[in-house]
């Protein structure tokens, strides 16, 4: 807690206004370039309404998709881009340049983050020498900070090199003179976790052996050896890793390939799905096995998960924390047949993946913040910024080869509760924020 308040007490980033500004700009000019390109009859103003906008795209023919609503339980407007309706009407009409333009401006002005944040950072910029980062202590079910304050710097956009250009959020990011920004991560620590609580061995000698996983599932999908070199390849077989140790299912994995630009057919994610729960069997016999913990924390008893402990009402983390599931109970309904509890005054479903989703979360948690100790009582280091699974210091740029050598060795020494876990972590360094990811 206290180098959570220090992060905003004893500030350590700059804020660069010029490039905030350009950031600003460049969300602003997005929006009037996505206006500029609607159909004579369309506004802004329309777009913003899901009643007209559904009016607009049935005068041009298209049917509006339709979903079940979380909140009502009752028919809406499938309008969010997430929403996979939504996706698949973008998928549809791609090639037309009139549907196109309105799907692509709706969903450019119901985006205001970009706009909003921006403006906030710059008038922090203007007004103060350093940059607050504030940050909600355990806001999540899993221990993790939130954010606050209208910044939300667990989420700053990534650095998208497509784009060739520094009027991104993060480049804005900035180390006084005389120092850069370290950035710190643990490498693909919630999958290693989800490996090593499952004793899944294909996984776990892979990482061992500091051999890409990503490329091994890749040459397994595909049926041919895929390298680094082979980009897409890798980057599907990246997705299935990362994504698909929770349980999640072929249309969610359709859909996150989709927003990263890559199509797979319905077969296909179906195949991918499959391949992946019977190469790492071990991750998906887990799920069945925390579906019984379920039903301990429900009615009581007691069940290890691995450095865990299910009792009743919660699962105790090896720090003497819990993972607290209040009001825990069985729904079958017409709408839905299963776990739920409450968190946050909402209800959240649950069955086994999210379980072992909340135990990798959490415990991963854990370890990046003994690491933030162990780095502040070894190196005298308080981070600047923590995001996730990543500690981000503002060190002399002279002495920076020192440091990062010290911090990744740090990072890389496996927790007390998992001795045999294989951990590693990366760094990069650089004068933004920007430019150390």
């Amino acid at each position: 807690i206290d180098m959570t308040l220090r992060m905003y007490l004893e500030p350590q980033f700059e804020l660069d206004h010029g490039t905030l500004a350009g950031v600003y700009a460049e969300a602003v000019n997005k929006k009037t370039e996505l206006l500029s390109s609607l159909p004579p009859g369309v506004e802004k103003k329309d777009l913003m309404s899901n009643p007209k906008l559904a009016q607009i795209l049935e005068g041009f023919g298209v049917i509006p998709p339709i979903k079940i609503s979380p909140t009502t339980n009752k028919p809406a407007f499938a309008f969010a881009k997430t929403d996979p309706g939504w996706k698949d009407l973008e998928d549809e009409y791609e090639d037309d340049p009139l549907i196109a333009s309105i799907l692509a401006a709706r969903t450019g002005v119901k985006s205001t983050l970009a706009e909003t944040r921006a403006k906030r950072l710059m008038s922090i910029a203007l007004n103060h020498p350093m940059f607050r980062v504030p940050l909600r202590f355990y806001a999540a079910h899993t221990g993790r900070y939130g954010g606050t304050e209208k910044i939300n710097c667990q989420n700053f956009t990534r650095i998208k090199p497509k784009l060739k250009h520094r009027r991104q959020l993060r480049y804005a990011v900035k180390a006084p003179k005389g120092h850069s920004i370290l950035a710190a991560d643990l490498s693909q620590i919630e999958v290693r976790i989800n490996a090593w609580l499952s004793n899944c061995l294909s996984l776990l000698t892979a990482f061992r052996a500091g051999r890409d996983p990503y490329c091994e599932f890749g040459s397994i999908i595909f049926h041919r050896t895929i390298t680094k070199a082979d980009i897409r390849e890798r980057f599907i077989a990246k997705t299935c890793i990362l994504g698909l140790g929770y349980g999640m299912g072929w249309k969610k994995l359709q859909a996150t390939l989709r927003k990263d630009g890559i199509k797979l057919t319905n077969q296909e994610a179906y195949d991918y799905v499959n391949l992946y729960r019977n190469t790492y069997r071990e991750i998906s016999n887990n799920w069945r096995q925390c579906d019984s913990a379920i039903e301990i924390i429900a009615h009581g008893g007691k069940m290890m998960l691995g450095p865990c402990q299910a009792i009743y009402n919660k699962i105790l983390l090896p720090n003497g924390m819990a993972l607290v599931y209040h009001n825990l109970r069985y729904v079958d309904s017409k709408k839905y047949k299963g776990w739920t509890y409450d968190f946050g005054g909402q209800g959240r479903t649950l069955w086994g993946g999210t379980i072992i989703e909340n135990i990798c979360q959490a415990l991963g948690r854990i370890i990046v913040m003994e690491q933030m100790l162990t780095i502040k009582k070894a190196l005298g280091l308080r981070p600047a910024l923590q995001a996730h699974d990543e500690l981000v210091y503002v060190v002399p740029t002279p002495q920076i080869a020192t440091y990062k050598q010290e911090i990744l060795r740090l990072m890389r020494i496996p927790p007390g509760f998992a001795p045999d876990l294989p951990i590693d972590a990366e760094a990069n360094h650089g004068p933004t924020y920007g430019d150390a990811k």
